[in-house]
């Protein structure tokens, strides 16, 4: 049994692998998931090979520079014990995982086990160098990411959760929703005065051809291409 796949013997897998019926990166991954559990043996043998020794030295279970940041989620996976993943990373440090194990559990635990950089990443100002948050309870809404206070943006920033992409354009986005103003200060700047000299909204040379789009934002009013244009 495998995650989003129908449950089916090992005989039927190999007859279906046989057939040219698995996709080339189903194939390419079977041999590490299925060998102990379907007991693979040379063609034509009547006597299982011995498990592969695990490897001398010990892995990441995350991959390469990451580890573990959810260590007593549970970890079920067909043909094998079900144990947290703090135990999981425990076997890989220790060098008792076979090499294809290490190999594919990075994909299949990084959400489960909360996979992150050793250490956290390097500490940012979501508002930009020497300011910080006026409004830690106002709300910051971005596609693609989960709704967030700026107080809370603002931790994740200075514990280096935060990928330097983000870091680096967070200041121009959060500035006047987050009322961000210098360290220490008791009061918010002014909103930047908008520039002398107007601007394209697409950019140099380019302009608007659907006018009645309408264009939502964290902390702005709603309002269509045209008049955003």
């Amino acid at each position: 049994a495998f995650p989003g796949q129908p449950t089916t013997t090992c005989g039927d897998l190999e007859i279906d692998g046989d057939l040219g019926l698995l996709p080339p990166e189903q194939c390419d991954i079977l041999p590490d998931l299925v060998n102990d559990l379907c007991e693979c043996k040379p063609v034509g043998s009547t006597i299982a090979p011995t498990t592969t020794p695990p490897p001398d030295e010990g892995c990441s279970v995350c991959g390469e520079g990451l580890e573990v940041t959810i260590p007593d989620a549970i970890f079920a996976f067909p043909g094998e014990p079900t144990r947290t993943c703090g135990e999981l990373e425990d076997e890989g440090e220790q060098g008792l995982l076979s090499p294809g194990q290490c190999d594919i559990y990075p994909e299949l635990i990084k959400d489960l086990c909360g996979c992150e950089s050793k250490g956290g990443g390097a500490s940012c100002s979501i508002c930009g160098e020497g300011l910080e948050v006026g409004n830690p309870d106002a709300i910051f809404a971005f596609p693609g990411q989960p709704t967030t206070t700026c107080g809370d943006l603002e931790i994740d920033g200075d514990l280096g959760l935060l990928p330097p992409e983000q870091c680096d354009i967070l200041p121009d986005l959060v500035n006047d929703l987050c009322e961000c103003k210098p360290v220490g200060s008791t009061i918010a700047p002014t909103t930047t005065p908008p520039p002398d000299e107007g601007c394209s909204v697409c950019g140099e040379g380019l302009e608007v051809t659907i006018p009645d789009a309408i264009f939502a934002f964290p902390g702005e009013p709603t309002r269509t291409c045209g008049e955003l244009e």
